[in-house]
């Protein structure tokens, strides 16, 4: 009965959305995000071709909205955009640290 209920809840196709704490939605990672679900969706969703999917954005939000795929699709995806959004988030905080780093370092300084 289990099994039955895991195979429903991951066939159901609601729409999910995920919003990303620390990355900007600019139209190139609009792109690369779009072109990656699609090829995931691929992947896993091989055995239903042509079923409609919708991949849709929120820039003003930071969201992305998903119509149409799997909940198992979805985890993949989301696992995904969450280690991105880490990772810029990381990367700002590295850069963010040099300049203060750079600025203790260049305080006292004259000439």
């Amino acid at each position: 009965m289990t099994e039955q209920i895991k195979q429903e809840d991951d066939n159901s196709r609601e729409p999910f959305y995920i919003y990303l704490q620390n990355s900007e939605l600019n139209a190139n990672l609009q792109k690369y995000i779009s072109s990656f679900v699609q090829h995931i969706a691929g992947i896993l969703e091989k055995d239903e071709p042509n079923v409609r999917r919708i991949i849709s954005f929120l820039p003003e939000r930071n969201g992305v909205l998903l119509f149409g795929f799997r909940l198992s699709t979805v985890k993949v995806v989301y696992k995904f955009l969450k280690k991105l959004d880490q990772e810029k988030h990381n990367i700002n905080f590295e850069v963010n640290l040099v300049l203060v780093e750079s600025h203790k370092m260049t305080s006292g300084f004259s000439f």
